[in-house]
Formats: structure tokens, C-alpha cells, sequence
């Protein structure tokens, strides 16, 4: 009796999906990030709009397709937890039959592809998580065997006069960018090879058609969000990051990945090899956008999430390799097999060994300069084999603060990890993200240590009179060209969508037009009246209490009444920086004194500094405090004349 290959390859598919099912089960797991995401589903399917905070209309999530997705299931399940576990197991098991069945050119290369996917601790740890992953997997396989395949398309038959293989490509590429917009570099080269050997109007114009779903989404960002990207582009944008620091991060997230996952990182530059050295140029143009998005990663500064840029590029590499026809024995393929167990197996951190226990031992301690493994953090409280009858799923602290914070009515607070809580909290909490990724305003500006971060955590000063602003929404902040620059921006995220004054402002606003007010309030040094900064602070004061002034890059100018021939001057500066003051009569520097404090952990410090003779002849009527070094949070306590 002979055996059909198409047996063959159905039962090696679910055995091998039902093992990879396993693993994903087990190590499936939700983070803080993907509730983001959730809020805004959650204010949506209430009637709020695709908001963040309720008054503003601004885009706090990276990927549209995939909230879309999940407003969907939250309609129908009316939670998210479950619902998004589900979701992104589903889509792991299609992306692994679309491996199987359209892109693996033989069982062995099948086998093999799968075993790849179960053995990476990357593509098993974004297989869940909440995030956008999945999806991007899925259509990621799904564009490439469209593309490798040499079968006609007949799924549009009244579309008779076009390219339909082109129409399909372009179709899914749109779909996959618009889940998130920097998935572009694996299909244009594809896209653009495949637009090149199909020269005609005909292609090129299925091609445009096809990227219609994109062009959709982008024109009803510029029109109900004033700009056409997430917010979350502009927090990194203009975060004030040196690129060759950003470099230097993404050159260590690589390392990060190969030290959490050797396997993962071994595949994707083998498959990139494999795929570029291949005879077949289809092959080539993918591995070409696999080395653009591999090679794009560095300069971004990669992530705080180990592995999370690698699974797609994981994906890809698996898909170019099973592309090779391997003509192995029996016993030449359970050797490689066996082999590859042996290597997801042997590694302490391999996705195949965890357990319910994971994140207790020593995978928690997985830190290399900000980049962390989350899942870890994560898993003891969001993990699925870890949920038990608590009263709140995901059992986690920051999901019953913001059930707590649910009660309390209308209020603006300010928070670093955003997700659980917020999504929890309700729309009647306005949340002000210290991290800029869902703030409007302070996305536009400088993080608040350029020199001390974590990747993906750029964190903000909030301006004076933001807050106040928020809770009586009346424009207070103090800064003149802060101010302004908030008007036109709260033309954007407040008024009337369709009116003609606001598309005016889209306009200006996103030709820079009112870029020199943010220039500024950024360049020019904070000022602050000399009556209002004298009462004495105590050493050991926390350097971020009420009335202590932070200080940015351009300096702290203390204004005074009059003009003072003073010796002496006392200064309360937080004791881990130094400073320098320069003594000024209107804009003439006059001289400079330097204060160094003691090192003394706990807050400020109280330094006695003398004024340099020729001030105190001349008499001066403005200090200007600018930072010298130190760790990076500048902070100013009070200064008098003695």
C-alpha cells in the first residue's frame, strides 16, 4: 500500500503543530505593553472613539490592523486576556501551515522549518504576549508564498484586467504595514523586483490598487489624528537621543538576542546567507528585505524587549530555508532533527525546558544595558499555566491598582508603566504617560536625561502648568512658547475634526511650521523669579519635592529684583551633580563660580559659593545655573544671597 505525500505531509504538520501548540501554550504569557493597546479597544467599543485619554484624540498604539483585530474579539468575548491568547495562538498555527503547506519544498524541510519555530525563544516568547506579533507573522508567511508560488490566482475572477498575483502581494503588504508601518523593508524588495520583470501598466496599477487598505488607514490618521503616525514615532523621533548611541543599543540588542537565544540569531543570518547566495533571485529579494530590517534594528536602538524585533525576522529566515529541497534518508533527517532538539533543549533558557515556574530563577536576572527578558518579568503573573481562581486575570498589582483607581472619579495622574493600569483605570482617568508614548505634548519634546536611559523608556520632564492645564483645560503652562505651541497643537486633538480651521493647523503642523516654538522652550534656559526661589531647603531633601526646579541642558535663570553686589550665595543642588554659576547683568556675563558638592545619597546638598569679585563690583541681576555633569537629573533646591 503506498502512502500519498500528501498523507505524509499532513501528519508531519499535525504532529509537529500539535508540539509547537504545546510549547506556545506553555509559555504563553501577556505584558503591560499590549494593554495599551486595550485601552484604547476599550474606549472604542464604548463609544469613546480610537482614543488614549478620552479628551484627546491622539494614536498610542504602533500597530492599527491588530487593534482593529482585537476590538473585533472584544466585541464578541468582552475580555481581552483570554481572547488575545487565543487569537495569537490561532494565528501561530496558520502561519505554521502556511510554512508547511506553501513555502517547506519538501516533509523534511517541513519538519525541520517547524522544529526552527519550537527551538527560538524569540518567535515561542511573540507567539503570545499580547503585541502585535502574530499577525505580522502570519502575513509574513503568507506574502512569501504568494510570492515563491509559480500557481495562477483566481480568488478575483472579476478582476479579469489586472495582475492578479501583483493585486495579492500589494493587498497583503498594505495589510502587514498597516499593522506596522516598518514591516515595509522585508516586502520592498520583493514588491519592487517582482514590479521591475512584470513591466507594464497593467502591474503597476494592481500594485497601487493593493496598497489602498494602507492609504486608507494614513488618510484617516491625517484626518481624525492631525498626523499621519502613531504617537509612539514621535516620543522616539524626538526624543533627543544621540544616533551614534542609538547605534551603539542596537548593536547591543543584537548581542542581547544571541545571548538569550543563540538558535535565533544563528537561523536569521544563516537564512539571510542561504537566501542571498541562492540561484533564485526570488529568493534573493527576500532575503535582501530580511538583511534591510535585520540592518534597521541597529539604528533605532532595537528594543527593551529581548527578542521581540527578532521573531518576524526569525520567520522569514525559517521560510527561505525550507525553501531548499533536502533529498536526506530517513536516518539522515532524524539525525538533523534529533540534532536540533538537542540544541532547543541544551539551552537553559530554551522555550522547550520552561515551566509554570519560569521567571523565579535565574532567566529573571537576563539584563544587558536596559534590555530585559519580559516574559520573565512577567510570566509569574500573567503567565496562562500560572492564572488561578484570583479575582483579577492577569494577577497582577498594577491591574488592581487600576480597578481601585476606576472608583475614583475625574482626576489627571501621572504614570511610567501605563498599560495595566490605565486599561483598567477607565476613561475617567486621564494619564499622563511619563514615557511620551501616548502623551501629545510631551512626545514633542526632549527626554529628560540624554545621556541616562533605557531604551524605549525616554522619559520627560512634565512642564509647569501641564498638569494644570489638563484638570481645568484652560491653556496654564507657564513657558510663553510652550503655551503657544500647546494652542496649536490642541487644535489638532480637540476641535471639531471636519472644520476648516483644523485642517488648516494639520497643515502648518506637520510642515513644521510652529517647530520654533518647541526650539524655544528647548534651547532657551528655564526662568524663574528670584523672590519665589529663596527659602532655605534642608540637606537631604528629595531633589523632585514640591519647588525644587529641574534643570534642562539650556540652564535655570534666576531673575532677580534688583541689582545685588552680594558676596555670597547659598544653593541647595541635588548632591550627585555639579553646576556652574554665572553671574550676569542683563546679558553680560560678569564671571562664573563652580559648585561640586559632597557626594551624599538622599537629596540635596546646601552649598556655600563665593561670587566672583568683578560681579560683586559691577553688581549683577541674573544668576543662569547650567549643569556641569553628573547623572543626568539636574535639580535645583533654592538659592539666596548671604
Amino acid at each position: 500500500m503506498r502512502i500519498s505525500p500528501t498523507f505524509i505531509r499532513r501528519s508531519i504538520f499535525c504532529t509537529a503543530a500539535f508540539v509547537l501548540c504545546l510549547v506556545v501554550i506553555r509559555s504563553a504569557w501577556v505584558s503591560d505593553d499590549a494593554y495599551i493597546s486595550f485601552r484604547t479597544v476599550d474606549n472604542f467599543v464604548n463609544g469613546y472613539g480610537l482614543t488614549w485619554n478620552v479628551a484627546e484624540r491622539v494614536q498610542g498604539f504602533t500597530h492599527p490592523l491588530w487593534v482593529l483585530l482585537m476590538t473585533v474579539t472584544y466585541l464578541f468575548s468582552g475580555e481581552f486576556y483570554y481572547s488575545v491568547l487565543t487569537v495569537s495562538i490561532l494565528l501561530t498555527l496558520l502561519s505554521a501551515a502556511v510554512l508547511t503547506f506553501r513555502l517547506a519544498s519538501t516533509s523534511t524541510a517541513a519538519v525541520l522549518a517547524i522544529l526552527a519555530l519550537i527551538a527560538s525563544k524569540a518567535f515561542i516568547d511573540y507567539s503570545t504576549s499580547g503585541l502585535e506579533n502574530p499577525l505580522s507573522h502570519f502575513l509574513l508567511v503568507a506574502f512569501f508564498a504568494a510570492y515563491l508560488s509559480d500557481r495562477k490566482f483566481e480568488w478575483a475572477r472579476f478582476t479579469n484586467r489586472l495582475d492578479k498575483k501583483a493585486l495579492t502581494l500589494a493587498l497583503l503588504a498594505a495589510l502587514a504595514m498597516v499593522n506596522r508601518l516598518d514591516t515595509i523593508l522585508f516586502y520592498m524588495p520583493a514588491l519592487s523586483f517582482y514590479l521591475i520583470t512584470h513591466r507594464s501598466r497593467r502591474t503597476l496599477l494592481s500594485l497601487l490598487l493593493g496598497f489602498i487598505p494602507l492609504a486608507a488607514w494614513l488618510t484617516f490618521s491625517i484626518i481624525y489624528y492631525g498626523v499621519p503616525f502613531p504617537n509612539t514615532a514621535y516620543a522616539k523621533l524626538k526624543a533627543g537621543i544621540e544616533r551614534y548611541d542609538l547605534i551603539i543599543q542596537g548593536f547591543r540588542y543584537w548581542k542581547a538576542g544571541f545571548l538569550n537565544s543563540p538558535f535565533t540569531v544563528i537561523v536569521i543570518s544563516s537564512g539571510c546567507l542561504y537566501g542571498l547566495l541562492s540561484r533564485s533571485r526570488h529568493l534573493a529579494m527576500v532575503a535582501l528585505g530580511l538583511l534591510l530590517y535585520s540592518c534597521y534594528i541597529v539604528p533605532i536602538g532595537g528594543d527593551f524587549m529581548v527578542g521581540r524585533f527578532l521573531s518576524a525576522p526569525l520567520i522569514v529566515a525559517v521560510a527561505i530555508l525550507s525553501r531548499h529541497r533536502f533529498t536526506l534518508s530517513l536516518s539522515s533527517g532524524t539525525m538533523i532533527a534529533t540534532t536540533c532538539l538537542i540544541l532547543a533543549l541544551g539551552w537553559p533558557f530554551s522555550p522547550v525546558r520552561v515551566g509554570s515556574d519560569f521567571g523565579t530563577g535565574e532567566e529573571i536576572k537576563f539584563w544587558v544595558k536596559g534590555i530585559g527578558d519580559e516574559r520573565a518579568g512577567y510570566y509569574q503573573f500573567t503567565g496562562l499555566l500560572v492564572q488561578s481562581d484570583s479575582t483579577t486575570v492577569p494577577n497582577h498589582k498594577w491591574i488592581r491598582e487600576g480597578l481601585r483607581a476606576r472608583e475614583w472619579g475625574d482626576t489627571v495622574l501621572v504614570r511610567a508603566g501605563i498599560g495595566f493600569y490605565s486599561c483598567l483605570a477607565g476613561p475617567k482617568i486621564h494619564v499622563v504617560d511619563a514615557h511620551a508614548l501616548t502623551d501629545p505634548l510631551l512626545s514633542r519634546l526632549p527626554v529628560f536625561t540624554p545621556k541616562k536611559w533605557r531604551i524605549g523608556h525616554f522619559r520627560r520632564v512634565i512642564p509647569d502648568g501641564y498638569l494644570a492645564t489638563l484638570e481645568s483645560e484652560n491653556n496654564l503652562i507657564e513657558d510663553p512658547s510652550l503655551a503657544e505651541y500647546y494652542d496649536k497643537l490642541s487644535v489638532l486633538i480637540h476641535s471639531d475634526i471636519l472644520s476648516t480651521k483644523r485642517f488648516i493647523e494639520i497643515w502648518k503642523f506637520n510642515t513644521g511650521a510652529y517647530d520654533y516654538l518647541l526650539e524655544e522652550y528647548i534651547y532657551q534656559p528655564r526662568k524663574i523669579a528670584f523672590t519665589n526661589f529663596r527659602r532655605p531647603r534642608r540637606p537631604g531633601t528629595p531633589y523632585l519635592s514640591p519647588g525644587c526646579m529641574v534643570v534642562r541642558s539650556p540652564g535655570l535663570l534666576v531673575e532677580m529684583d534688583s541689582t545685588y553686589h552680594a558676596r555670597q550665595v547659598e544653593v541647595s543642588v541635588d548632591s550627585n551633580d555639579r553646576y556652574i554659576l554665572h553671574f550676569r547683568l542683563d546679558s553680560t556675563e560678569l564671571g562664573t563660580a563652580r559648585v561640586d558638592p559632597e557626594f551624599v545619597r538622599g537629596g540635596l546638598q546646601v552649598s556655600t559659593v563665593p561670587v566672583p569679585a568683578e560681579a560683586v563690583q559691577g553688581g549683577y541681576n541674573n544668576i543662569l545655573i547650567t549643569p556641569e555633569g553628573g547623572d543626568e537629573t539636574y535639580s535645583i533646591g533654592h538659592l539666596r544671597l548671604l
